[in-house]
């Protein structure tokens, strides 16, 4: 496995969705990969295969990256954004994009970060958490669903030590070793025995002695003082690594696993890192992201190969990053925006979520989804958009999501709030699907395009 290149002296790394970063001891930022909506910060919207310098800032201590937006706190505990902000996730009061950062509001004295799918949290010396950005399902723990563009404090939590954001769930970790939880709770990954969504902190039961946690897209892991691990929630690919394919709404051990001393938890893989230096991976591998050469699934941790003298991991959406003890950063997995830093893109590989024209062409995946009751029968030719969030990640036509709503708003990445009617939407996905160069386009339809994979979060009656 070779290092990132054009890296040296790294003290922290993070890996998004799409895109990944690095932090030097020189309190510089690097970052690379996807950078459709700048996540990069370097000022512009170009992909990126190798490391570029993130501008503007200095003195940074910690870094997060999320879904398509970045974090990074400085020294004298402020906190900047960018990137992808339709949700509010910058926290600058706006929800414009932006390609450079920018200081994030009403926030000081901040110690630790964490960027979600959608959203961000920040924990401040005084052991308050505060959050922004969308809040669908929860997940801002304000006791609202209302998105937020600037920060709001999270009510029922004293003496909180470390935060973790997850795609629409979050975590808090006291002083005490206990752990709390909140959002979105369909596959039991707020871990207190329930499927129901939290909009404010829920204790995790079974829990004891936590110094370190870590959620994921809908899972959630937890560290003990002792070394050994727990996790819950989402389970399909094994990323829970209890030897099932079994959801789990309260923690369980992960067996097989010594002396951990640091955890990270991606969409669908988990990670761990011991006291040697060693990494173990469990979960999806279906691009490689467990490391152990081969892309078969495991429900059990095993070793990552050709590292050694690790202090640092991070798992993202379809890969995986370490740092070892000589500043030097890995990576493997998913490539398609170049988020591995080795200077190529493999534009081939797809990811589980991609492949998705393959098996409309084809006429697989028939089964019907557990979760929602609907088939997963697709139709030639007809455009579909956006997927069921349980297990089976069947595919929902948009008239199904769309169903008796007058209209749906959606909000430009200037702050603009418009209401289309859903006839109006219809007609330009047909119009995009069988002539991309079509005229007959409603107005603003880069924003529509842009939230339409979301657009479930946007059902609002505009009549």
């Amino acid at each position: 496995m070779d290092p990132v290149i054009n890296l040296a002296d790294v003290q922290a790394v993070c890996a998004g969705f799409g895109h990944s970063m690095a932090l030097t001891r020189d309190g510089k930022v690097y970052a690379w990969g996807d950078n459709d909506d700048g996540q990069l910060g370097d000022g512009s919207h170009e992909n990126r295969s190798t490391p570029v310098a993130v501008q503007g800032l200095e003195d940074v201590i910690s870094i997060s990256a999320g879904g398509s937006h970045s974090m990074a706190l400085t020294s004298d505990g402020k906190v900047f954004a960018w990137g992808y902000n339709a949700y509010g996730q910058l926290g600058d009061g706006t929800r414009r994009y932006r390609s450079t950062p920018v200081a994030v509001q009403d926030l000081e004295d901040v110690i630790s970060i964490s960027a979600g799918g959608n959203y961000s949290m920040a924990l401040t010396r005084d052991g308050k958490v505060f959050a922004w950005g969308s809040n669908f399902r929860g997940q801002l723990g304000e006791g609202t669903r209302e998105d937020r563009s600037t920060p709001v404090a999270v009510p029922g939590l004293e003496d909180v030590i470390s935060i973790s954001a997850g795609d629409d769930h979050s975590m808090a970790l006291t002083r005490d070793g206990n752990v709390f939880a909140w959002g979105l709770n369909e596959s039991g990954q707020l871990g207190d025995g329930t499927h129901m969504d939290r909009s404010t902190p829920v204790a995790v039961p079974g829990l004891e002695d936590v110094i370190s946690i870590s959620a994921g897209s809908d899972h959630s892991m937890a560290l003990t003082r002792d070394g050994k691990v727990f996790a819950w929630g989402s389970n399909g690919n094994g990323q829970l690594g209890d030897r099932t394919s079994e959801n789990r709404s309260t923690p369980v051990a992960v067996p097989g696993l010594e002396d951990v001393i640091s955890i990270s938890a991606g969409r669908y893989h988990s990670m761990a890192l011991t006291r040697d230096g060693n990494v173990f991976a469990w979960g999806l591998n279906e691009s490689g992201q467990l490391g152990d050469g081969t892309r078969e699934n495991r429900s059990t941790p095993v070793a990552v190969q050709d590292l050694e003298d690790v202090i640092s991991i991070s798992a993202g959406r379809y890969h995986s990053m370490a740092l070892t003890h000589d500043g030097k950063v890995f990576a493997w997995g998913w490539n398609r925006y170049g988020q591995l830093g080795n200077g190529e893109i493999d534009h081939g590989e797809d990811s589980e979520e991609e492949s998705y024209s393959e098996q409309e062409s084809d006429g697989e995946r028939e089964e019907v989804c557990k979760y929602c009751n609907i088939p997963n029968t697709l139709e030639e030719k007809k455009w579909r958009i956006g997927h069921c969030r349980g297990m089976n990640q069947c595919l929902i036509s948009l008239e199904d999501q769309l169903n008796n709503m007058k209209a749906v708003y959606l909000i430009s990445p200037s702050g603009g709030k418009f209401a289309y009617k859903t006839t109006e939407i219809l007609k330009w996905l047909k119009n995009k699907n069988t002539n991309p160069g079509s005229s007959e386009v409603i107005p603003n339809s880069r924003e529509l395009a842009i939230v339409l994979e979301g657009i479930v979060q946007y059902q609002e009656d505009a009549s």
